[in-house]
């Protein structure tokens, strides 16, 4: 097992397809950079940065820092819980039918529970709790604080 895994990704993707008389679809395109490193067999630690440009002239440059540890289970079942620390921010304010803030700050545990129904069939379920805050280029200084914040996903996946 090698302690630093590094990948690369250029990608373009569609963000909101609004359907109108005039195309109004807005796409993102850029270079993301992760890098895990394992401490051991159960627990590592996951750096991502990216830069994004979109078609509507804005960019959002970002990246996030993740310590996990699975706890129980082994690889593609069990349970995981760790911290996640996210901060990204865009250049321009374009109101283009999107979040899009200036600034967003994220501190958040996470949890995920893994595992299978069948072979072919698994399910997933990924939630954090904690606290976020952003602004945008107009937001009074002391209207920016932190909120509490919270998510749950629930996923099935057949493997054909």
């Amino acid at each position: 097992m090698g302690r630093l895994k590094v990948a690369f990704d250029c990608s373009q993707r569609a963000i909101n397809g609004i359907p109108s008389a005039v195309p109004s679809d807005i796409t993102r395109y850029g270079p993301a950079l992760a890098l895990r490193f394992d401490f051991d067999r159960k627990t590592w630690l996951d750096v991502d940065a990216f830069h994004y440009q979109y078609s509507d002239t804005n960019t959002q440059n970002g990246g996030d820092v993740s310590l996990v540890r699975r706890v129980w289970g082994g690889e593609g079942k069990g349970l995981k819980v760790g911290y996640l620390f996210a901060y990204s921010g865009f250049t321009r304010d374009i109101f283009s039918g999107f979040f899009a803030p200036r600034r967003y700050q994220r501190h958040a545990a996470h949890l995920s529970f893994d595992g299978r129904f069948t072979k072919r069939f698994a399910y997933s379920f990924y939630g954090t709790l904690g606290k976020e805050k952003f602004a945008r280029v107009d937001t009074p200084a002391e209207q920016i604080r932190f909120n509490r914040y919270g998510t749950a996903t629930f996923g099935l996946r057949y493997d054909f």
